[in-house]
């Protein structure tokens, strides 16, 4: 399959992955990769810098004229109903944020990075909506580490248009980034940046998506002592398509070379019609290209924490800009990857648990067939499900006094069990929700209590072992 069908899928995966509380996996970090990732789809390249008061400055006439989060422009296309689903799920994660992430605890390295990824959100919002943390204290914060001081750096170098902060100063006057700017030359090891706790790659291809950016080069040339970036932008870019290896992968980890890649996504923004021949084209197809083999979705496709989602984002992020959207929509795409592995059968009345089921799966690597993400509109209901209880492998159905009275969920049943017994070696796994008689059919399977609520995660884990092929503990 080609990129734009596998995006669809990874991102209606990263939807079923949302919890309750608008988090992904309850964690923050997770979280602010996932709502990147959805806006990079629902707002183009680097929405961040599109929809900041500076990008208005050096291109007003593409500015958007009315900007409080709608993502209105992209609600027009033929996509309506996943646009507005990953609008709503940013609203949500965005509330998450404003909700759970503590204001007042003390600026430590450990917390200034999470809080510079949060605080850089803060464009797409309108004042509602804005994360409150003491900025100055962030900004006081003596980071020794270059990529640290980079992020932080690119926490503040876009802000809103539409704040107060640039109703009277001009945007292009940001002594904040050009003192962020000399620091980060003071640390340069010549062509590099190194880190305490990274490697001197992902050193440099953090630094760099902010020292390079187009913005951050613009502000520098033309400050009251300007600082030409250019030249040393080509030696840092240089050094690190060096360390690129011949898969195209830096360190044979996925995650930094996505960090390299939306290093290079910067750099090349900056170039304008100079990228025919520049270096870099030639790094971002093969770094593309390694991202997209099979064994290495395999290792991020689960989306299972921040690095996978990052991952994500930066794909989208790259397929979205004209220069490269070839390169991403050459690359075929095992659709095996997002194949289901587990169907999940279930009355009406249990959707709630199903899906929560599904959920924790997905988030254990396990991909599952769900009614509820699975069926669109149009589809013939009765073909699609015949389809999904082929292409699985496992079938878990959630027992329930109305479940078990369901033709729909009785003909799924009959039907799993007939490829059972055709030799399909079929594992049928049935979760008792609620306390009823189970069909004959499950007379000689042994079950998996879900009735006591209390023992949701014990019971889970189990399930998640049993399902991944993995013998009981006999300790």
């Amino acid at each position: 399959m080609k990129f734009g069908e596998f995006k669809n899928r990874a991102l209606t995966t990263l939807i079923g992955l949302q919890q309750e509380n608008g988090s992904w996996h309850n964690d923050a970090a997770t979280t602010i990769s996932a709502l990147d990732a959805l806006s990079e789809e629902c707002g183009g390249p680097d929405p961040v810098c599109r929809f900041s008061g500076l990008h208005a400055h050096l291109y007003p006439k593409t500015a958007p004229n009315d900007w409080l989060f709608k993502f209105s422009w992209g609600l027009n296309s033929q996509d309506d109903g996943n646009m507005a689903a990953y609008v709503a799920a940013i609203y949500h994660g965005i509330g998450f944020g404003w909700r759970e992430l503590p204001q007042d605890e003390p600026i430590d390295p450990a917390r200034a990075w999470l809080l510079s990824k949060w605080l850089r959100m803060n464009v797409l919002t309108d004042a509602d909506f804005q994360l409150h943390v003491n900025i100055q204290s962030l900004e006081q914060l003596k980071a020794e580490e270059p990529w640290l001081i980079a992020l932080i750096g690119q926490s503040s170098l876009h802000c809103n248009a539409y704040w107060a902060r640039y109703s009277k100063n001009n945007p292009e006057e940001r002594p904040d980034i050009i003192s962020r700017v000399k620091q980060l030359l003071n640390l340069i090891r010549q062509d590099h940046w190194e880190g305490r706790t990274i490697t001197p790659e992902e050193a440099t291809a953090i630094t760099g998506a902010f020292l390079f950016h187009d913005c951050t080069v613009h502000i520098c040339g033309n400050a009251a002592e300007p600082l030409d970036l250019r030249s040393l932008r080509e030696v840092v870019v240089h050094w690190l398509v060096s360390k690129q290896s011949a898969l195209g992968s830096w360190n044979d980890s996925p995650h930094l070379t996505a960090h390299c890649l939306k290093f290079l996504d910067n750099v090349l923004v900056g170039l304008h019609a100079e990228y025919a021949n520049w270096e870099g084209t030639e790094s971002l197809s093969y770094g593309i290209t390694y991202l997209l083999q099979p064994s290495v979705v395999a290792q991020w496709g689960s989306l299972y924490n921040y690095q996978d989602v990052d991952i994500l984002a930066t794909l989208i992020r790259l397929s979205k800009r004209h220069q490269l959207h070839s390169i991403v929509d050459s690359v075929e795409i095992d659709d095996s990857i997002y194949a289901p592995d587990v169907f999940i059968s279930y009355g009406g009345p249990d959707a709630a648990f199903a899906k929560k089921l599904a959920k924790d799966f997905e988030a254990n690597g396990i991909r599952v067939w769900f009614a509820e993400w699975d069926l669109d509109y149009g589809d013939d209901i009765v073909q699609s499900i015949e389809n999904g209880l082929i292409a699985t492998s496992k079938f878990v159905i959630v027992l329930s006094p109305e479940a078990v009275k369901r033709p729909w969920v009785r003909k799924e049943l009959s039907s799993a069990f007939q490829q059972a017994l055709s030799g399909s070696g079929k594992l049928i796994l049935p979760v008792m929700y609620r306390q009823c008689q189970p069909p004959p059919f499950l007379a000689s399977h042994r079950l998996a209590d879900f009735t006591n609520e209390a023992q949701y995660e014990l019971r889970i884990s189990e399930i998640i072992r049993r399902l991944k092929g993995k013998k009981p503990s006999r300790t």
